[in-house]
């Protein structure tokens, strides 16, 4: 009926019913203003953000390797408490979990000579539960396998039983159950099955001190300036090389337990007392140890570390492993001052610092078959030699000739880079 009405008074009722609806407005807004304080606000759950993971392209078949039992619940733990003032407050979000980084792995990425039977394992940087997570291997060449959760912070994948000599890439994906197609934490890693080996170097140093410009090339070969160190070590860092000791290396190559990326081992031989009072601050300095391989006859002498030294780097996390007791040539003595040097080493470093040795390091780098069977008969595990490179292999006599990298006084930085694996 009042659309019959003259506009003039349809005008009058509109003004007057918006000034009501601005009186109620006005009116809503101060009753909110004096509200008490502990007044219920309702938080809005939101779900957890990911990042989006790249998998290959859609020639290869994905395996989907796991499918969590239990259901996330999202339930609200606390109350946001009411503002005592006439401003609008933000709706309460929930904030991402981050999902933990994968920091080792078994195999790393360039291992050329994985077992066929291997089964892969990823180590995360905490523990998280599996069931509120979606965990997916692809393999190219495609391959089917089964993972499993050994504990809450390790994932396996155990695939079919993979080809010798041949090259094949894994991509990992880790994703909050829910949305296995934004992962959060993704990896990708190649390795071959073989025998061709692992890119783990091995740095040999020996004194660490300055030299006078006349000093003999015969001295300069064993000795590094500390300013050099200081620099590779830097250089390591910067490039995203891990320190690992040499008994964790062996436990890679023998029983594949896994390494973080891009590992590297620093090797220091003799026991000269500068491995502690050159050497060690910077390795400090870079978040570096070492492994030390000793002469356990010196141990008291001028000019090597002593046992209380040794003791306290062991306590900070470096290894002790035996360089015999005064470094013979072990090829040119009789079979039973072979056996005292091999033996009476390790039981007096084993003593005196209260770390088994499981490693042995030859004097002038000399070895045989026999001396390797004797070694394993005392109860070594591995052996680091003078073989130059950075490949490292299984097995028997790969594990008892470990490939080194020798270090010397006139090196520079650009030649110490080129001696390490593709970076």
């Amino acid at each position: 009926m009042h659309c019959l009405l003259p506009s003039r008074l349809r005008r009058v009722r509109l003004w007057m019913a918006g000034g009501l609806l601005a009186l109620g407005l006005l009116w809503g807004a101060c009753r909110a203003a004096v509200a008490p304080r502990n007044a219920a606000v309702s938080p809005t759950s939101t779900p957890t953000g990911t990042m989006a993971v790249q998998l290959p392209a859609a020639t290869q078949t994905p395996t989907l390797t796991i499918t969590p039992t239990a259901t996330p619940t999202h339930t609200a733990t606390a109350t946001p408490t009411a503002s005592a003032t006439c401003t609008t407050s933000p709706t309460a979000t929930a904030t991402a979990t981050r999902l933990p980084a994968v920091i080792a792995s078994y195999p790393i990425d360039g291992d050329r000579s994985v077992p066929p039977d291997a089964e892969l394992v990823l180590v995360l940087e905490r523990p998280i539960d599996p069931a509120q997570v979606t965990a997916t291997f692809v393999l190219t060449p495609a391959l089917s396998g089964e993972v499993s959760w050994p504990d809450p912070q390790r994932v396996c994948f155990a695939p079919t039983k993979m080809i010798t000599d041949t090259v094949y890439t894994v991509y990992f994906a880790l994703a909050a159950r829910g949305d296995a197609s934004q992962a959060q934490v993704s990896s990708k890693i190649t390795f071959g099955v073989g025998n061709r080996g692992a890119p783990i170097p091995i740095l040999m140093y020996h004194q660490i001190m300055e030299l006078s410009p006349q000093a003999e090339q015969a001295i300069r070969d064993w000795v590094v300036p500390p300013a050099h160190l200081e620099e590779q070590l830097a250089y390591l860092v910067a490039h995203g090389f891990q320190n690992v000791n040499v008994d964790r290396m062996v436990a890679y190559l023998r029983d594949r337990e896994p390494l973080p990326a891009q590992p590297v081992v620093i090797s220091m031989d003799d026991g000269y007392r500068t491995v502690y009072t050159a050497a060690r601050p910077l390795l400090q300095k870079y978040g570096f140890t070492a492994s030390l391989f000793v002469q356990s006859g010196r141990a008291e002498n001028s000019g090597f570390l002593s046992w209380e030294h040794m003791r306290t780097l062991c306590d900070e996390g470096f290894y002790l492993g035996s360089h015999s007791i005064d470094h013979p040539d072990l090829l040119a003595v009789e079979p039973a001052e072979v056996l005292r040097q091999v033996r009476a080493s390790k039981a007096a470093i084993e003593a005196n610092v209260g770390q088994p040795v499981t490693v042995f390091c030859y004097p002038l780098g000399k070895h045989n078959e026999a001396l390797i069977s004797l070694l394993q008969e005392e109860g070594y595990e591995a052996a680091v030699s003078l073989n130059p490179g950075y490949r490292q292999y299984r097995g028997v006599y790969g594990l008892f000739q470990l490939a080194r990298i020798w270090v010397y006084y006139d090196m520079t930085l650009e030649q110490f880079a080129a001696k390490l694996p593709p970076h």
